[in-house]
């Protein structure tokens, strides 16, 4: 489930031991995606709009963006990102590369992380590595949250994910253009 830039050895000496691949890209034999997008049939979409009628989610939530990152030293430095995005916005950061450990906070205030998590609009669901298709559970997390996901992808497939279901960085001319929009 790990990109080639987190692994610590090399896989071309697996090459002819295998004839089929499970990864997460698309081109793998079989696919093993963190998350799987799925079409509501008339029938269930009926249901999920008696089930949340007119919820405003947005509205629901009292912070704005949070993200967590444990792994300090990423291919993808996304720590640089979360830097430049404080500058403009509110970004409470968690984990071990930040001085807020959700389980410390979470056991403070008797919640979970995700319960903690589940109260910003936004969550930075950078990814440790900018591989073809890698999307992990950052994403699908966020919108079991219900929380608008903030990604940082730059080759990844619209089959694998849900259109429309996030803010990517790479899609704006800078990170205070990208701000303003989620202040907006």
């Amino acid at each position: 489930m790990e990109p080639p830039s987190n692994m610590f050895w090399d896989p071309a000496i697996l090459n002819g031991v295998f004839n089929w691949t499970a990864w997460y890209r698309q081109d793998a034999t079989l696919m093993w995606l963190y998350g799987h997008k799925y079409t509501l049939n008339r029938s269930e979409s009926n249901d999920a709009r008696e089930l949340f009628g007119n919820t405003n989610f947005h509205k629901e939530k009292t912070r704005e963006v949070a993200g967590m990152i444990s792994n300090c030293k990423d291919q993808a430095e996304r720590y640089k990102l979360v830097h430049k995005m404080q500058k403009y916005v509110t970004v409470d950061m968690y984990g071990g590369c930040y001085d807020r450990l959700c389980e410390r906070v979470s056991k403070s205030e008797n919640k979970s992380c995700d319960e903690i998590l589940k109260q910003y609009k936004f969550y930075l669901a950078f990814e440790n590595s900018l591989c073809k298709d890698y999307v992990t559970e950052k994403y699908w997390n966020a919108l079991k949250r219900e929380q608008i996901p903030i990604v940082n992808w730059k080759n990844i497939s619209e089959n694998i994910v849900i259109p429309k279901s996030y803010i990517n960085v790479y899609d704006f001319k800078d990170i205070k253009s990208l701000a303003n929009y989620v202040k907006k």
